[in-house]
């Protein structure tokens, strides 16, 4: 819930809850499955959640679904999570419409069927939720078909999808699904880093500090990058990072302690 229940709002809403108000009883699980004004019991949350469910409330269904999945205050049970986010999917609620998509790609309460995530997915992506994007590019990746790979790899790039704007890169490095470019690549793994991917950090770093994807080198924003990536938990970038520190290199002066922090830090990752 996005703001905090007084105490009266809360006898408020427990009343309308108990008197069968289906938004109040979908409000009163999500409280206490978020702890707020309430002591956090996700027995009570499912409890309530389940009976907004019943009532046909679509949020509820993706909420009391989330309990089933984890086993949150109910036994788990994959099928029973899988019947309720399609319930909540088919009422329109994109976020069940990706976990459906998810449950179907995993096989998770049901067989493996590429298809139906593939359906789920797209019906969230077209709605504009990148993970589903993205995870429509791990799919058709999967299957062998790079070039519907690249495109939802690119839309979840462009909508801000870190792993799918790595993934873009990878596939412009090695021309599959797309002409290969060693400009278009960099461009990608740049735009990743940019958004946080540990792994693009890192091969932005290699590329300016060896001049790999046909960059110029530049050794200083090598050494920034690397120690991002480094600072993400990049194993590799760790292990470089030391090295980079010990004989002052990619910018660093010599730095025999932090490079020492940086290799036992690579041994714990």
């Amino acid at each position: 819930m996005s703001t905090e229940l007084t105490a009266e709002e809360l006898q408020i809403l427990q009343a309308q809850a108990a008197a069968g108000d289906v938004e109040a009883m979908r409000l009163l699980g999500l409280a206490h499955a978020a702890g707020e004004m309430v002591p956090r019991d996700y027995a009570e949350a499912a409890r309530w959640l389940k009976a907004a469910a019943e009532a046909g409330d679509a949020e509820a269904q993706l909420h009391y679904a989330i309990l089933l999945h984890k086993g949150y205050g109910v036994p788990k049970s994959e099928k029973w999570a899988l019947n309720w986010y399609k319930r909540a999917a088919e009422q329109g609620v994109v976020a069940a419409m990706h976990n459906l998509g998810a449950m179907y790609f995993e096989g998770q309460g049901t067989a493996v069927q590429p298809d139906q995530a593939i359906h789920w997915f797209s019906q969230a992506a077209e709605q504009g939720f990148a993970d589903s994007m993205y995870h429509l590019g791990v799919v058709f990746e999967q299957l062998g078909d790079y070039p519907k790979a690249a495109y939802w790899y690119a839309r979840a790039g462009e909508h801000g999808h870190a792993d799918g704007a790595f993934a873009m890169g990878v596939l412009y490095a090695d021309g599959r699904g797309v002409p290969q470019s060693d400009d278009y690549a960099f461009d990608w793994f740049l735009h990743a880093a940019e958004l946080g991917n540990k792994r693009a950090m890192f091969n932005v770093a290699l590329a300016l500090g060896t001049g790999k994807l046909g960059r110029e080198l530049d050794l200083k924003a090598s050494g920034q990058w690397l120690e991002r990536a480094a600072e993400a938990g990049h194993q590799d970038a760790m292990e470089v990072l030391a090295t980079a520190l010990e004989r002052g290199q990619l910018g660093f002066f010599p730095d025999p302690a932090r490079a020492e922090y940086w290799r036992e830090r690579a041994g714990r990752a």
